[in-house]
């Protein structure tokens, strides 16, 4: 039996068009809180960007692709980026017109706002302060995310090549520490409890949720999931507008796994 979920939250457990979770996951939530499952949250999302939740608690959160990870009230797991390589980067954005978003333990920021950057504020309701890079030399950073399409990725890449990137939509992606991601802090958190991974069950839509589709006992992919998730998948199941948690619920209930 499952003992713990997992949910990304843009494209997965919150809709990109209402910006909040269906009425038929939240109660697809309370079914699964009443058999005593353990819910968390697993998200590319700083803290401060998890504000699309409404009511809904959870028992923990993993951020940041896994870079801070809460259970309770308690941060039990950090995995910052390398501050060698994120200095480097600093260095070369100084001479370029590319936006980045910079996330600290409890603070985010971008370096310049530029029409993708106010475009894909507009998509997942953020507003990211401007902030001087120097200011954050030393600082230790979690995460870092250029706006920058596949093609364009090699212009930050080029400067942090011991990191690892994933992408959950054009066009911007996410990098992280290479032994990063949702994962291994899953795999990290699920220990932590005593839980075994055979026992967890995870809920993703995009690239930065492959490895923890990979890692759970059981990975669900949205029906509107990209194609290498569903790959990845053991079960696909139907898009976040058209009830895709609540019907992976009680596909998972049928056969006693829930």
């Amino acid at each position: 039996m499952i003992k713990a979920v997992f949910f990304d939250i843009d494209g997965t457990l919150v809709s990109f068009k209402t910006h909040r979770i269906p009425d038929s996951a939240k109660q697809a939530l309370a079914r699964l809180r009443a058999k005593g499952i353990r819910l968390f949250i697993a998200t590319g999302r700083h803290p401060l960007g998890v504000d699309n939740l409404g009511d809904e608690t959870f028992d923990g959160y993993i951020y940041m692709n896994g870079g801070l990870c809460r259970l309770g009230d308690e941060v039990i797991y950090r995995n910052p980026l390398d501050p060698v390589s994120v200095g480097r980067l600093i260095d070369a954005l100084a001479s370029t017109d590319i936006s980045c978003v910079f996330d600290t333990e409890d603070a985010w920021y971008v370096n310049r706002v530029n029409e993708r950057v106010k475009a894909m504020n507009a998509m997942i309701a953020v507003d990211i302060p401007v902030i001087d890079l120097e200011l954050l030399r030393g600082v230790p950073i979690y995460q870092i995310t250029p706006y920058l399409s596949s093609d364009e990725a090699w212009r930050v890449l080029q400067h942090m090549p011991e990191a690892k990137q994933t992408r959950w939509c054009e066009p911007i992606f996410d990098i992280n520490p290479q032994n990063g991601g949702k994962g291994h802090a899953i795999v990290h958190m699920a220990r932590h409890m005593g839980i075994d991974i055979s026992q967890t069950m995870a809920f993703g839509d995009g690239g930065n949720d492959v490895d923890m589709i990979r890692s759970v006992g059981w990975g669900v992919a949205m029906g509107n999931a990209t194609d290498e998730l569903k790959t990845a998948a053991d079960y696909v199941t139907a898009a976040i507008d058209d009830d895709g948690i609540a019907r992976a619920v009680e596909h998972f209930e049928k056969l006693g796994i829930l």
